[in-house]
C-alpha cells in the first residue's frame, strides 16, 4: 500500500536541508513497530527518514529530509521487505522523547542527561516546534524524564542570555555544553546563563524531569539585537515543512476504502479526558452514490461520509469503515490509539464539555465500558440534555462492577445535582433504582439514593424498601438512614429497633452538649443561605448522634433546608414526623411549618394541616388564630 506526499512549499524553495513531517494512517502494517514504512521519491529512491510514532496503532508520524528541488514523494508499507532507509537529520523543529525514569540524582543538567541515558525505553515521542509547553505530552501520567533535541538558530554573532523554567526541573545544553539548570518553574528568569554564539545553527539538547501533573517548560533568550528576554519564537528552531498526504492506493484494487481522521478536541473533567475526532470517508473522485458506515470499537456506530465521534476513554480502538458505491464495495479497519499526543502539547485543542455532551446524546450507553459510562454521566451532567443523562445514568447504575468506583460515585453525585435542578427527581429516582444490591458502588451509592428518596421525594416507604436490602450490611450510616425512613413512614417500633442497633458516640451529657453545638452551626449556615454547608453539617450530626432525630429539632432544621428547593417534600417530612412522634415538643412547629410552606401552592392541604395543629395542640401558641 502507499500514499502520495506533497510538500506544502514550492520546489524552488526546497534546498535539501529541510525536515519535513508526515502524519498518516497505514492500515495493514506488516510489523508491530511500523518498521516496514519507507519513503521514496518519484524515482523510487529512498530518502532519509525517521519514525517519530509508529506501532501503537495504524497512525504513523515520521520526518524525512527531502531531495533538493523535489516536492512529490510516496510512503510505502505492508509490501515485501525493503532495504533500510538512511536516518533523517532533525534540522528543523524539535524531537521530544519521554521515558520512565530510573533512580538517581538530578541536581544538574549533567545528572539529568545521565539519568535519561540510564532510563528504559522511550514511551512517547513527538515533534514540537518550540520548547514552550504547559501540557502533559503523550497522555503519560506519573513520573517522566524527557529529552528535547534539535537545532537553534542564532541570528547574529554576540552574547546571548538564555533563561529556563521547568516543573519539576530541567537543564539545557548548547553545542554539547551544559548551560542552564532550572530546579523549578518560577514566573521570572532567575535561572539563566550567558554564552557567546556565532550566527547559524547550534545543537540544542534539553532535559526535563516531571513527577506528575502538568508538564511545564518555558525558555526565553535575550539576543544581542534585543533589549530583554523574550520567549523563543518558532522561527528560532527552523520551520518544519508541512505535507499533504494523498488517499490510500492499493495494488490491484480500483476501490480502496480510506478515511481522513482529524483530531478536534479534548475535554478534561476532574483530570480525566474524553476525545473528539472527525472521520471522513475518502474514495475515488469518479465514485457515485457513495455511502459510508462506521463502527468505532466502543459499541457505537454511525452513518455518513463525514462524522464526528467522542471516545470517552483513552485506549486503542478498531474503527471499521464500510464503503459502498455504484462502482463497488470495500471495507477497512483502522487501529486507532486515542490519547494525548506530544505533537499537540504546545497548543492543545480543548473542548467545552457541552460540545462533547451534545455529540454523545444518542449513544447506546449499555454497550460502553463501565469507565466510559461514568465519563458519559460526567459529561452529560455539564450539559442541557437531561434525557440523555438519565439514560446514561441508568446504564451506569445497572453495571455491577466498576473498576474506578470513586469516578462513578462522583458522577452519580454530579448527575443528582443536575437532574434536581432540571426538576427531574422522579426520573432520577427511577434511574438510581437500577443499582443492584451487590453493586460495588455501595454503600456510598445507596447513601446518595436514599438522600434522593427521603429528602427530595419524601417517599419514605420506597426509601425503606431500598435500604432494607442492606440491613445485614455493616454500615452504620445506612442503618441510620433506614431508621429515619421507618420513623417517617410511621413504623415507630421498627424504627426503635434499628436505633437500638446503632452505637452511641459518648455519654448522655456530652452528647447533649455536642448536639447543641452542631445544631447552632447548622442554624448559622441556614440563616446565611449556605445550604450545602448546612446539609453537610446536618449529615455529620445525624451520623454521630442518630437519637437526636427523634427529638424533632433536627427535623425542623432539615425542613428549613429543604423548603426552598423541594417545598412539597419538606412539607411531607414535617407532617410525617409530627404524626409519628406527636409527643415531640417540635411537633406543633413542624405542622405549622408544613402549613405555611403549602399556603400558596396547595391551599386545601395547608388548611387541613392547620386544622390538625389546632385539634392536636389547641393550647400551643402556633395553633391560635392570628
Amino acid at each position: 500500500m502507499r500514499r502520495s506526499i506533497d510538500l506544502a512549499t514550492d520546489a524552488a524553495r526546497v534546498d535539501g536541508d529541510e525536515t519535513a513531517i508526515i502524519e498518516f494512517y497505514a492500515p495493514g502494517l506488516s510489523t508491530k513497530n511500523a518498521a516496514d514504512v519507507r519513503i521514496a521519491g518519484e524515482d523510487g529512491k529512498l530518502v532519509p527518514m525517521r519514525l517519530v510514532r509508529g506501532g501503537a496503532d495504524d497512525r504513523v508520524v515520521a520526518i524525512f529530509n527531502p531531495h533538493k528541488g523535489k516536492t512529490r514523494y510516496y510512503v510505502y508499507w505492508g509490501g515485501p521487505e525493503k532495504e533500510a532507509a538512511p536516518e533523517a537529520r532533525v534540522t528543523s523543529g524539535l524531537l521530544v522523547e519521554l521515558k520512565r525514569p530510573a533512580q538517581g540524582p538530578m541536581d544538574s543538567t549533567k545528572q539529568l542527561a545521565e539519568l535519561y541515558a540510564r532510563s528504559g525505553d522511550v514511551v512517547a515521542r513527538g515533534m514540537i516546534d518550540r520548547p514552550f509547553i504547559g501540557y502533559s505530552p503523550g497522555g503519560i501520567e506519573g513520573t517522566t524524564i524527557s529529552r528535547i533535541t534539535g537545532a537553534i538558530y542564532a541570528p547574529v554573532d554576540g552574547e546571548y542570555q538564555i533563561a529556563m523554567s521547568a516543573d519539576d526541573r530541567g537543564g539545557l545544553r548548547l553545542d554539547g555544553k551544559d548551560l542552564v539548570f532550572a530546579p523549578g518553574f518560577p514566573e521570572d528568569i532567575r535561572f539563566n546563563a550567558k554564552t557567546q554564539l556565532k550566527r547559524g545553527a547550534h545543537a540544542f539538547e534539553a532535559y526535563t524531569f516531571d513527577s506528575g501533573g502538568d508538564w511545564r517548560l518555558s525558555m526565553g533568550w535575550r539576543r544581542p539585537d534585543t533589549a530583554q528576554v523574550d520567549i523563543m519564537a518558532v522561527e528560532s528552531f527552523g520551520r518544519l515543512v508541512r505535507t499533504k498526504i494523498g488517499p490510500l492506493e492499493q495494488l490491484k484494487k480500483d476501490v480502496a476504502a480510506d478515511a481522513a481522521i482529524a483530531w478536534l478536541g479534548e475535554s478534561i473533567t476532574a483530570e480525566r479526558s474524553a476525545y473528539r475526532l472527525r472521520f471522513e470517508a475518502v474514495y475515488p473522485p469518479k465514485s457515485t452514490n457513495v455511502r459510508a458506515t462506521w463502527t468505532f470499537g466502543d459499541g457505537q456506530t454511525a452513518s455518513g461520509l463525514k462524522v464526528d465521534h467522542v471516545f470517552l476513554a483513552a485506549g486503542t480502538y478498531e474503527v471499521k469503515l464500510d464503503l459502498k458505491s455504484t462502482q463497488g464495495f470495500d471495507q477497512r479497519t483502522f487501529r486507532l490509539r486515542v490519547d494525548r499526543d506530544p505533537a499537540r502539547a504546545v497548543d492543545p485543542a480543548i473542548d467545552d464539555a457541552g460540545v462533547q455532551a451534545d455529540q454523545i446524546i444518542d449513544y447506546d450507553f449499555d454497550k460502553l465500558s463501565e469507565y466510559q459510562q461514568a465519563t458519559a454521566v460526567r459529561l452529560l451532567s455539564r450539559s442541557k440534555q437531561p434525557d440523555a443523562l438519565l439514560r446514561a445514568l441508568a446504564s451506569a447504575c445497572a453495571t455491577k462492577k466498576h473498576v474506578d468506583q470513586q469516578w462513578m460515585i462522583d458522577g452519580i453525585d454530579e448527575a443528582i445535582d443536575t437532574l434536581i435542578k432540571a426538576k427531574r427527581e422522579k426520573d432520577l429516582a427511577d434511574a438510581l433504582d437500577k443499582l443492584p444490591p451487590d453493586s460495588n458502588l455501595h454503600p456510598k451509592a445507596a447513601d446518595l439514593h436514599a438522600d434522593v428518596l427521603l429528602w427530595r421525594l419524601a417517599d419514605f416507604k420506597r426509601a425503606e424498601a431500598m435500604l432494607a436490602k442492606f440491613k445485614d450490611r455493616d454500615s452504620v450510616n445506612l442503618k441510620r438512614l433506614r431508621m429515619e425512613a421507618l420513623l417517617l413512614d410511621g413504623r415507630v417500633d421498627e424504627a426503635k429497633a434499628v436505633l437500638a442497633q446503632l452505637p452511641a458516640e459518648a455519654e448522655v451529657g456530652k452528647r447533649v452538649a455536642l448536639s447543641g453545638a452542631l445544631s447552632r452551626t447548622i442554624e448559622y449556615f441556614i440563616d446565611n443561605n449556605e445550604l450545602e454547608s448546612a446539609a453537610d453539617s446536618w449529615n455529620n450530626w445525624q451520623r454521630r448522634f442518630p437519637e437526636s432525630f427523634w427529638e424533632g429539632y433536627s427535623v425542623v432544621l432539615k425542613v428549613r433546608m429543604m423548603e426552598s428547593k423541594a417545598p412539597r417534600a419538606a412539607a411531607r417530612v414535617a407532617e410525617a414526623f409530627a404524626i409519628a412522634v406527636p409527643g415531640s415538643p417540635y411537633a406543633p412547629q413542624l405542622l405549622d411549618l408544613a402549613s405555611r410552606i403549602l399556603a400558596k401552592s396547595d391551599k386545601p392541604k395547608s388548611d387541613s394541616l392547620r386544622k390538625l395543629l389546632k385539634e392536636k395542640y389547641p393550647e400551643d401558641p402556633l395553633a391560635q388564630d392570628p
